[in-house]
């Protein structure tokens, strides 16, 4: 059982009862796997304890799994607010195991008179209480730091909604009968209800589950779950419903074209509540049942946007803002004072009384389609839309076998391996673009950018763990547990490749907003041009040999004399990127009808097509006829908690 009291960490507390991490920013909530670990290394600090006996404690029982420590690790670090790589408080020994620092303001310590120490909480307690009051009073956001996935199951889940009543929260996930609607009642999830019906959003009715569906008829039939779990109608439209549904009582508030309509459930009829007049749709709306309003985002027009606070009993209107741009969602914080706008990337708090907005200090990099604040007002929940890309290492024989499937949920991107097998790759599963290493199915993270910060390549340059990442103008190298240097560049560049016996990097240049290939020794830390011609793709071979491609369609080879001349031009074709196992080249081609790849002989310029699959692009070639493609690209979005 975890202790029932909070125990102090430097600037930290931590209530193993609740499950929170208490910062300087606010309360980080997590799992209760995840709290155990961090139990267990805080009773035990300044000992290292290996990835076995935590697991052994924690998962007792299980068979050992690497990647559920790692990702418990991870998310410690994230509440701890640090990186794995600068980490000042988690410390991580290679091949040893996970150490918590003593804290060492709690050693030798004269111990401090009962009725004293009761004073001194008496005092910071009552302190606390005005803090918290006068934040309250003046609705004062914390600085959000920590951006952590909002369910388990992380891959393609929507439609969320919170129980405001109650520590629970509707979401829904696609399935293989159609759609299906999950609860989340606190840290538990379980699947509620499994439909052909495509539910499009979800809501609460009077505590109860409620959800929306398309019906045979273009139109939307609503639903509520009763409390043994039976769904009941509520009523129909004959229009499709694009904005979640809002309750307010014996109400429920539904949107369509410039309107807001109003379901009685007492007296089982639909009238109308408001129309916006001057607006072409509504996008989004919030109810703050507290001030009796109602707030309205609207489309107006040619990108431009509004809200409007509608009275309940009155229906007057007052516009309070206006702006161009993508808003997508609005939310009451509970204060009343706040209105919380998603606009793309960005989080945006209005003001109700001066109509004024603040962005908020921390951005996403992906897009925004819903945000709210949780019922305590102390985080956001997000509905992030992004790209997802898994990675597959497969042959491309008739027997075609996959040796390796990277599906973290997110874009999976530029893998590579190295002699021992570990393989590196970027990844923004987690929120935020970091690098890590897949050895053995078990996954590291070595790099975490920053906010602004964005990764511009990077390739292993030893067999022991070390490699090398561009951070634009900054190459970074690290050992594979901590950064060992940071050279600063004139120009941008973007890392292809290393060539190891000239201790040599592959980068494109960007100079006046043009890429152009060069090598960059890491010697002296100079880039050389390899060619006055703007170009992309440039790679090298075993003998010497280097490679890129002109005008998106020219495949240029460049020998380790310096003479350039052309192996082969794509007419009516494109070159999409260009990869060598040390011998052949390989490109991949996009045409018309989709990607395919070509094997190039660089002594004669012969090639011959390489059968792939539908919807594969190729992302790198290993020796041995291996191959890795970019496979099931789409678009799908994921649930994540910023705080």
């Amino acid at each position: 059982m975890y202790d029932s009291k909070q125990y102090s960490y430097y600037t930290f507390q931590f209530d193993f009862s609740r499950c929170e991490v208490v910062t300087t920013s606010g309360i980080c909530e997590l799992e209760p796997k995840v709290m155990a670990v961090l139990d267990l290394l805080y009773h035990n600090q300044g000992k290292v304890i290996s990835s076995e006996d935590i697991f052994n404690q924690v998962w007792s029982g299980r068979v050992f799994n690497a990647s559920l420590i790692q990702r418990a690790i991870a998310l410690i670090r994230k509440a701890l607010n640090e990186q794995a790589a600068t980490a000042n408080y988690l410390i991580t020994y290679p091949k040893k195991g996970y150490c918590l620092k003593e804290d060492t303001a709690k050693i030798n310590k004269p111990r401090v008179k009962p009725f004293i120490l009761a004073i001194v909480v008496l005092v910071f307690f009552v302190l606390g209480i005005v803090t918290h009051l006068y934040k309250r009073q003046h609705s004062e956001l914390p600085q959000f730091t920590s951006l952590a996935p909002l369910t388990h199951k992380q891959q393609n889940a929507f439609a969320f909604s919170q129980n405001r009543s109650a520590n629970e929260m509707l979401f829904v996930k696609k399935s293989d009968l159609g759609s299906a609607l999950w609860l989340k009642s606190g840290v538990n999830e379980s699947e509620i209800l499994n439909t052909p019906q495509k539910i499009t959003h979800t809501f609460w009715f009077n505590g109860q589950p409620a959800f929306t569906t398309r019906n045979n008829h273009q139109g939307t039939d609503v639903f509520v779950l009763n409390h043994l779990g039976q769904v009941n109608q509520l009523f129909s439209v004959e229009h499709l419903i694009n904005v979640a549904p809002k309750s307010a009582g014996q109400r429920i508030y539904i949107a369509h074209l410039n309107q807001i309509t109003v379901f009685d459930d007492k007296a089982a009829k639909l009238h109308i509540f408001s129309v916006l007049e001057n607006a072409k749709g509504v996008i989004g709306f919030s109810i703050s049942q507290d001030l009796e309003k109602v707030a309205v985002l609207t489309d107006e027009g040619q990108m431009r946007k509004a809200v409007s606070i509608i009275n309940v009993k009155t229906k007057k209107k007052d516009r309070i803002f206006q702006d161009v741009g993508n808003y997508t969602s609005l939310d009451w914080h509970r204060s009343g004072l706040q209105l919380l706008l998603a606009k793309n990337t960005q989080l945006m708090r209005l003001d109700v009384e001066r109509g004024k907005t603040e962005v908020l200090p921390y951005a996403t990099n992906k897009t925004i389609t819903q945000a709210q604040f949780d019922k305590h007002g102390d985080a956001i929940l997000i509905e992030h839309t992004h790209l997802n890309v898994v990675l597959a290492l497969k042959s491309v024989n008739e027997n075609s076998t996959t040796f390796k499937r990277i599906d973290l949920a997110g874009a999976n991107l530029m893998p590579i391996s190295n002699s021992s097998g570990d393989i590196l790759f970027s990844s923004d599963f987690s929120g935020e673009q970091a690098l890590y290493r897949s050895r053995n199915n078990e996954l590291a993270v070595l790099a975490e950018l920053n906010k602004g910060q964005h990764l511009n390549g990077f390739t292993w340059l030893s067999d022991n763990g070390t490699f090398i990442y561009s951070l634009g103008k900054q190459l970074v190298i690290n050992n594979g547990s901590s950064v060992k240097q940071i050279h600063s560049l004139s120009h941008s560049v973007f890392i292809r490749q290393f060539l190891p016996q000239q201790n040599t990097l592959l980068v494109h240049q960007l100079i006046n907003g043009k890429t152009y290939p060069s090598a960059l020794s890491l010697d002296t830390f100079e880039p050389t041009l390899l060619s006055n011609e703007q170009a992309s793709c440039v790679t090298g071979d075993d003998n010497g040999n280097i490679y890129f491609v002109e005008n998106n369609n020219t495949i240029k080879q460049r020998n380790k004399d310096g003479r350039v001349n052309t192996l082969l031009t794509t007419t009516d074709n494109t070159v999409d990127d260009l990869f060598s196992d040390g011998e052949d080249l390989f490109a991949s081609i996009k045409r018309a009808e989709g990607y395919t790849v070509i094997r190039i002989d660089p002594d004669t310029a012969k090639f011959e097509t390489i059968s792939i699959d539908a919807g594969a692009i190729l992302a790198g070639v290993e020796k041995q006829g291996k191959f890795w493609f970019y496979q099931d690209i789409a678009v799908k979005s994921t649930l994540m908690r910023l705080h």
